[in-house]
């Protein structure tokens, strides 16, 4: 089975302090959050935006700064993801992405919907 990719179960907490993850165990729902990620790129989108606005063209600066805050946004996840990824285990049998203090049989090396514990 292909991996799947771990960011399929996540909630985005990002605000005006920067871009923050999420992400869920596919078991059990526990989250665990990434740092929060600031973008030097935003600030300026922001100056762009108020300068633009300034000589009447907020319109056509809005796409660019749409473009660049999109741009921002999937660095931040990707970096986010990468720094929350080794907090769980994925499933080789499932493919589930699951943390390893509940959802995780470790002698199995699966988890625990795969391969329950039968110590528990």
């Amino acid at each position: 089975m292909a991996p799947i990719a771990f960011t399929k179960n996540h909630t985005d907490h990002s605000g005006a302090q920067g871009y923050q993850f999420e992400f869920h165990c596919d078991k059990c729902g526990k989250g665990v959050r990434s740092s929060v990620v600031t973008s030097a790129m935003d600030l300026a989108s922001g100056l762009l935006g108020a300068v633009s606005g300034l000589f009447g063209g907020q319109a056509s600066g809005a796409g660019l700064k749409d473009t660049l805050r999109r741009q921002n946004w999937e660095h931040a996840f990707d970096t986010a993801a990468n720094e929350v990824r080794p907090r769980f285990s994925q499933c080789p049998r499932c493919g589930n992405w699951v943390c390893p203090s509940s959802c995780w049989n470790a002698k199995a090396s699966q988890c625990k919907g795969c391969a329950p514990d039968s110590a528990a």
